[in-house]
Order: structure tokens, then sequence, then C-alpha cells
């Protein structure tokens, strides 16, 4: 196991393979390069600050592993105000679990970002946005695709897609599940948005 007394930041090209237990005490920062949690048993736990996913660097969950920034203190921001984010989960027991704000797609400069959630993989979070602005600001291109048989996105709060305009697409295909627990369900919530 790793136990990291701060933040974690990769701010170089290449990829980390976790297969172990690993958690970081504070936000883990992923801005190039690739993050893959691989394998029954392994797991990256952020205790505060939560997560984000910056300019064009990814994060995989597969084959059983466990991405958990499940605090209620920090959000999971795939693309702030940056382009070409992801997260991956793929394959049965893989999961993604974050306890307050899941986003994809943040601010103005928010382009092409996405979360893909495949082959029986779950993930829940307590509020989730795609393509989060305000009415000043329209992130674009901002993609969630959930796919497969027994894959599903759990929504337990608020669901708020396209939150500042057309900058999102959601798609549910191939036996895939989207739940909304709580009923508050916004589609564009600002005045710009179509």
């Amino acid at each position: 196991a790793i136990l990291v007394t701060g933040a974690l930041t990769k701010t170089t090209n290449g990829t980390v393979t976790l297969t172990g237990n690993t958690t970081s005490a504070g936000a883990l920062t992923v801005s190039a390069g690739s993050l893959v949690i691989t394998g029954s048993g392994a797991q990256y736990k952020t205790l505060s600050g939560g997560a984000n996913i910056n300019d064009g660097s990814s994060v995989t969950v597969s084959n059983g592993g466990a991405f958990n920034t499940g605090q209620t203190t920090g959000d999971l921001n795939i693309g702030n105000n940056t382009s070409g984010a992801s997260i991956t989960v793929t394959g049965a027991g893989s999961t993604l679990t974050q306890g307050a704000n899941l986003r994809v797609g943040t601010n103005t400069s928010a382009s092409g970002n996405s979360l893909t959630i495949s082959n029986g993989a779950t993930a829940s979070t307590f509020i989730f946005y795609i393509a989060q602005g305000n009415n000043l600001t329209t992130p674009t291109a901002n993609t969630v695709t959930i796919t497969g048989a027994g894959s599903a996105l759990t929504v337990s709060n608020v669901f708020e897609p396209f939150d500042s305009g057309s900058g999102g697409i959601l798609s549910v295909l191939n036996g895939g599940t989207l739940n909304t627990l709580n009923g508050t369900n916004y589609m564009g919530y600002y005045g710009n948005s179509k």
C-alpha cells in the first residue's frame, strides 16, 4: 500500500499504473499523461480535496479497479477550463465513486472532455454536471457515455446535464443505465442553453 501524506500531482507524460491500494490525504491532479488503476484490489482513494483531470490527460479504471474521490470535501473535475481530459471506467467490478460534485467540462475553455463507463463498470456521485458554466460561459463538446449491460451511472442528488448550453452529449447505449435517485433534474439551467 502507498500512503501520500499530502496532495499528489502528475505533471509529466507517460503512464503510471497502480495495481495495489494507494491513498492520498489531499487532492489528486493529473495534468499530463495517464493514470491506470487496474485489477481486483487496486484502488486510488483521496481523503480530501477531490481530483482534477486536466489538459489531455487520462485516468483508466479497469479489471475490477476502484477510483474513489468519494469524500464530501472535494469535487471530481474532468476538464476544468481545459480540453481533452478523460476518465474511462471499464469492466465488471470496476468502480468510480464521488461524494460531492462530478463535472465533465467546466467553464469557457472546457472542450472535448469525456467520461466513459463501459462493459459492466459502475460510477456514482452526489451531484452530476455535463458542460457546467454560468450565464456567461459555455463549455463545448463534452461527452458522457454509458454503454454495455451492467454499466451504470447513479446520481443520488442533483442531475444537471447541459448546464450552460449545448456543450454536452449524454449517451446511454447497449443496456447501460442512468439512475437519478433524488428526482432533482435540470436540463439546461441557464437561459442561453440550447
